[in-house]
C-alpha cells in the first residue's frame, strides 16, 4: 500500500460575511448591549505539492503535483475557526529502475511514474495564535482530517530498451483514503471583507 507524503504550498483567497444582531423577548435592549456575532467565509484555494510514496524496499523520487479546492468556514470562538471543504488533488512519484537481460546480462534503465487523482473532503480547525490588534494580519496553525475518494490511479513505464506501457492501478489501491493535515501559515487582509492566506501544509495518509 502506498503512503503519501506531501508538503504543500497553498494560497487561498477568502470572502467573508458578518452578521450582528440583538434579541430581546420582554425588555428593550440598550444600544451598548453585547451583540451576537457570526462570521462566515468562503475561500478558493490553489496549491502546489511535492509528493512522494513511502514504500518499504523501494526508492521513489518526489513529483510535483497540484491541488484546487473550495472551503466554507465559520468562526466558533475568538481566534478559532472550523471549516469543511471540497478539494481535487493529484499525487504521484517516480522510481528509477534497471532491467537486466537474462541472456546478455545487459542493463537497461527505465522509469516508473505513478499518477493518482483524489476528491477530498477536508475537515479542519484553525487557530490564530498571533493576531494584530486591528485584525489586519495573523499567524495561524491549522489541522484536521480529510477523507478522500480515489478517482483514478495509473502507472507508466518508460525507457529506451523496455516496452513502454500504461497500467491501471486502481484495483491495488484503497477506494477511500484518510489524510491527516497540519498547516502553518499567515493571513493578510485586502479589504474589510476579503483576505488571503499563504500556508505550508504537510499531509500524510
Amino acid at each position: 500500500m502506498k503512503t503519501l507524503l506531501a508538503p504543500l504550498l497553498l494560497f487561498s483567497l477568502n470572502a467573508q460575511a458578518q452578521t450582528e444582531g440583538q434579541t430581546s423577548v420582554l425588555h428593550q435592549v440598550p444600544e451598548n448591549a453585547p451583540r451576537s456575532r457570526s462570521l462566515w467565509y468562503l475561500s478558493g484555494s490553489l496549491g502546489a505539492m511535492n509528493t512522494n510514496y513511502d514504500l518499504e524496499g523501494s526508492e521513489y523520487e518526489k513529483r510535483a503535483t497540484a491541488l484546487v479546492g473550495m472551503e466554507l468556514g465559520k468562526q466558533i470562538a475568538d481566534g478559532l475557526t472550523s471549516s469543511i471543504g471540497l478539494s481535487y488533488f493529484q499525487a504521484g512519484a517516480k522510481s528509477e529502475r534497471t532491467f537486466t537481460n537474462p541472456y546478455t546480462y545487459s542493463k537497461s534503465p527505465y522509469t516508473v511514474t505513478y499518477r493518482d487523482r483524489y476528491l477530498g473532503l477536508p475537515l479542519s480547525l484553525k487557530w490564530d495564535f498571533i493576531s494584530m490588534a486591528d485584525g489586519g494580519a495573523a499567524l495561524f496553525l491549522k489541522g484536521g482530517l480529510m477523507p478522500a475518494y480515489l478517482l483514478s490511479s495509473k502507472s507508466q513505464i518508460e525507457g529506451e530498451k523496455v516496452i513502454n506501457r500504461k497500467q491501471d492501478e486502481k484495483d491495488q489501491m484503497k477506494t477511500v483514503a484518510f489524510f491527516g493535515n497540519v498547516a502553518l501559515g499567515g493571513r493578510f487582509n485586502f479589504s474589510p471583507r476579503t483576505f488571503g492566506e499563504l500556508a505550508g501544509l504537510f499531509t500524510r495518509s
